[in-house]
């Protein structure tokens, strides 16, 4: 995200400008490819009943025969598999000794109502082992199979802040389950050891999805403080520290459940619009739609204000944003990938800045090419600075006025 003089920002766009100012994608047609092969008894069959000429040998039964001594046979395996399923049923049955095993259900709530497909991790305090569901519609997950003998942990994760609002028992046979839960192995890179960050992540959408708190990550990664840097900006292949940043868990007994109040965590899209002499684009109306990282779409409407800005909300998860403004004759549509700006001591993060500020470096990356140097030469010119077409430190200071993370 950068942000201009006057406090707003753009996430970096994706598209390649067009004369009209918009943009669109273009999707491949999937393709889709299959084979089929008919097994050899099929095709041995199919020859014999319908193939031309087919030659008769004396001691082989007519087809008719042939496939009602096959019929039989399949009846009678058929009828033996039944009794045999019979017996194995009756013989294999739970140990009388063996107490039910348990459930627990978490419930999660927030001022909107039921936080549903939100992550919920169970664990075993003090022994290895975690359960992970997501939520169901009525914001609801179902742990079964647990031992009255543990005490379990729960947490919520990229749902921001979350509180435990209260635990009652559950009710007739939903405290118990007839099964053994499958415990899964602790992973390293949730809470422990150190994660190496892929493009489109930040220490904030890191630590929402982790169940940390962002500012105590930050704080214990000093390495990450160098230079202009900071939590929202983060660049492929940089190192977290998670050794020292424990997630917030609540305890919960065998055969409760437990209610989680959430506070959705939300990231803001700060947004400013210009023509070329400079002048704010204001009260154009524009729709937003927003695909978050499970998949799914949320969509609004709005207009552009005085300064032809817009600051909207959206889920912490979110990944990209398309942006269309109603202009005449024809709209225009934008495309954002959110997180995806990297840091401005790097040459993609100076070029990531550039474009977003109008001054097109084309396809060029990590690389000062002939366009890269163009632009640089005219954002110099404009803003007073030596026009060096390099990537200079009064550049880079100018560029973080202009567009701070």
């Amino acid at each position: 995200m950068a942000t201009s003089d006057d406090g707003f920002a753009s996430w970096s766009p994706h598209h390649e400008p067009h004369a009209s100012g918009s943009s669109s994608e273009v999707t491949s047609p999937e393709v889709f490819s299959g084979t089929g092969t008919a097994p050899e008894d099929l095709l041995r069959d199919w020859r014999t009943s319908f193939g031309p000429h087919e030659i008769w040998k004396p001691e082989e039964p007519p087809a008719e025969d042939a496939s009602r001594a096959r019929a039989a046979r399949l009846r009678a395996a058929d009828a033996a598999s039944s009794k045999l399923e019979g017996e194995v049923g009756s013989a294999v049955q739970r140990c009388p000794l063996k107490h039910p095993n348990h459930a627990v259900e978490v419930v999660l709530t927030s001022d909107d109502g039921p936080v549903a497909g939100a992550v919920v991790e169970l664990r075993r305090k003090g022994k290895a082992g975690i359960l992970t569901l997501r939520a169901d519609s009525q914001g609801r997950v179902r742990f079964e199979g647990l031992l009255d003998s543990d005490t379990h942990q729960v947490r919520a994760l990229g749902v921001g802040t979350w509180a435990l609002e209260g635990t009652g028992p559950l009710p007739g046979d939903r405290a118990t389950s007839a099964f053994d839960a499958a415990w899964a192995a602790p992973s390293t890179s949730g809470e422990s050891g150190r994660y190496k960050v892929a493009q489109g992540e930040s220490l904030w959408t890191l630590a929402v999805r982790l169940g940390l708190d962002s500012q105590t990550l930050w704080k214990n990664n000093p390495d990450l403080h160098q230079g202009q840097r900071s939590p929202d900006v983060l660049a492929p292949d940089d190192v977290v520290n998670l050794t020292e940043s424990q997630p917030t868990l609540v305890e919960v007994g065998t055969g409760q459940e437990a209610r989680l109040r959430c506070e959705r965590a939300e990231a803001r899209a700060r947004l400013r619009f210009q023509d070329e002499e400079g002048a704010a684009r204001s009260g154009l109306g524009f729709l937003i739609t927003v695909t978050t990282r499970d998949g799914s779409e949320h969509s609004w409407t709005g207009k552009t204000d005085g300064a032809g800005a817009l600051d909207e909300a959206v889920p912490a998860e979110a990944v990209t944003m398309e942006l269309t403004l109603a202009t005449e004759p024809h709209p225009e549509t934008y495309h954002f990938r959110f997180a995806h700006l990297d840091p401005l001591e790097t040459i993609s993060g100076v070029q990531g800045r550039l474009f977003n500020l109008g001054f097109w470096c084309g396809s060029e990356r990590n690389e000062v090419g002939p366009l890269t140097r163009r632009a640089l030469a005219e954002f110099q010119k404009k803003y007073g600075l030596r026009e060096s077409g390099e990537i200079d430190e009064p550049t880079r200071t100018q560029l973080a006025k202009l567009y701070s993370p």
